[in-house]
């Protein structure tokens, strides 16, 4: 019914099971754009995009090149989507008003393998709760405005993994922005702004973060495999870059850390080993407060103004840490 260049518009679904298709309607012969029908559509284990699904169940409304599926049901053996759609099969749009609780690889998968791509860096290691509003092209990414509002209870991206995460995420023509990030991170909050570009090649990020005493332990375990710092961090910071170009980065921003291990991180562990020497029993207790500011260029974190208090002694400082991933 629906041809574009030859092809089927759904040529991406394997159906395990003969689809019910039910249509009440006319059309000119050898004229798909003059089709006017209603009905509905019952699937069975089928898979879009080796992505496979339980069941399909909505009503249709076909109009021309317009086709609505309302009143949709879709499950899969771990979730499901309920919601109303409507694809142009001339422009690629797919306007959606939608809710579910679906692993969203598995949403994007079925729309294709590039916006598969885009959402593979971030794991839902549990089944969010989403609510999507708005059009997705599936032939020009640049026509996308799409709101998802998603609230998932275990995230995690790159090496940051965070608890009851909720969210805005805005699919736009040449960003994604998620905005109102909210999480426990590692039993303490955190809050969030991110902007992907994702108009080239390299992915652009830039984000902002506020932090409110996080469980220093295990962060720098995630981070750097630090063992037994302990410590409670709080700070605010931004930045932005090129994922995987550590030179490219740039941003600022203040930390501070309470009732810390510090000695045991490394550049500040070799130096409490020296002063050692001097201040016999410098490093041995805890160095109880640490705050300092810093700023990013050039592959280093400038820190100024460093200042760790510790039972013995304070040490106040300034340096540089040269980062390469």
């Amino acid at each position: 019914i629906f041809v574009e260049h030859g092809k089927n518009a759904f040529k991406t679904f394997t159906f395990l099971k003969a689809p019910v298709i039910t249509l009440k309607g006319s059309r000119i012969l050898k004229d798909p754009k003059s089709t006017k029908a209603s009905g509905s559509l019952d699937l069975i284990d089928f898979t879009g995009n080796n992505v496979l699904i339980k069941s399909f169940r909505c009503k249709l409304d076909i109009n021309g090149p317009l086709i609505r599926f309302n009143t949709v049901e879709c499950r899969k053996n771990e979730g499901k989507m309920s919601g109303d759609f409507t694809l142009d099969t001339q422009t690629g749009d797919l306007v959606m008003k939608a809710v579910s609780d679906i692993y969203p690889v598995d949403v994007a998968a079925i729309i294709g393998p590039k916006t598969k791509a885009s959402i593979e860096p971030y794991h839902f290691k549990t089944a969010p709760h989403i609510l999507w509003n708005g059009v997705y092209n599936l032939k020009n990414s640049g026509l996308n405005d799409l709101r998802i509002d998603v609230t998932c209870a275990k995230f995690n991206w790159w090496k940051l993994n965070m608890e009851k995460v909720k969210a805005r995420v805005w699919v736009g023509p040449k960003s994604i922005e998620i905005s109102r990030l909210t999480s426990v991170f590692h039993q303490g909050s955190m809050k969030a702004e991110v902007l992907v570009d994702v108009t080239g090649k390299d992915s652009k990020v830039g984000f902002s973060v506020d932090l409110d005493q996080v469980n220093f332990m295990p962060l720098t375990e995630d981070l750097f495999g630090y063992k037994k710092v302990e410590g409670k961090l709080t700070g605010k910071a931004w930045a932005a870059g090129v994922t995987g170009k550590a030179d490219s980065w740039v941003g600022n921003g203040w930390l501070k850390i309470e009732d810390g291990e510090l000695w045991r991180i490394p550049i500040f562990g070799d130096l409490s080993k020296v002063l050692g020497t001097i201040i016999p029993g410098f490093g041995s207790p805890k160095a109880r407060y640490a705050e300092t500011k810093f700023t990013l260029l050039d592959s280093y974190a400038r820190m100024y103004d460093i200042k760790i208090d510790s039972q013995v002694v304070t040490l106040t400082a300034k340096g540089k840490y040269y980062f390469d991933e």
